[in-house]
């Protein structure tokens, strides 16, 4: 049975833990990917995540979620979805605003394989499709095999496989004529 949540914007306080989050979950993924080495991580991911940490990026169209059990309220994880990246026109997007990006989702630690991954992935797909959302898209490592098991699970197809990661979609909504039409 999946479990039932909420999905609610992170307090300022909140944003702020989150993001030191990021930068580190960042770097863990370089290293793992073998993209980066463990010495050169932190600082490269803290520049890299440089507008995350700066707070910069909520007044550029991102969203930065928890999500929360719907009947106690206690803290099962988080959901980073921003605006859809100009990257995404190599697959012949037009119309980039029908579209969202899924930079982070994480489930804590001694939550995982209770399902809360799918949880949080359905409760974020009902709301952007009721938003008007018609795709989103995330880049998911090779490695991380219960990620790319979890995606698979929720309905993302493959769009694009690189050497050592991919590009995938979920389809939302019907497509509208024209918006997610190849150029």
């Amino acid at each position: 049975m999946m479990a039932l949540l909420d999905l609610v914007p992170l307090t300022d306080a909140e944003y702020g833990d989150f993001a030191e989050r990021q930068v580190a979950e960042a770097a863990r993924q370089r290293v793992e990917a073998g993209e980066w080495t463990l010495a050169e991580a932190q600082q490269r991911a803290r520049l890299e995540q440089a507008d995350l940490v700066a707070d910069r990026l909520r007044r550029r169209g991102h969203t930065f979620l928890k999500g929360v059990g719907a009947a106690d309220g206690a803290l099962v994880g988080w959901v980073w979805v921003g605006p859809g990246p100009l990257v995404l026109e190599q697959y012949g997007l037009c119309e980039l605003t029908r579209v969202r990006w899924l930079g982070q989702i994480t489930v804590r630690d001694e939550l995982r394989g209770r399902g809360y991954g799918q949880a949080l992935l359905t409760k974020l797909h009902e709301q952007l499709a009721a938003e008007g959302v018609e795709a989103l898209y995330l880049r998911v490592y090779d490695w991380n095999i219960a990620a790319r098991r979890l995606y698979a699970r929720c309905g993302y197809e493959v769009v694009r496989q690189f050497a050592n990661d991919a590009h995938l979609r979920k389809q939302l909504g019907p497509i509208a004529t024209g918006s997610l039409t190849p150029r």
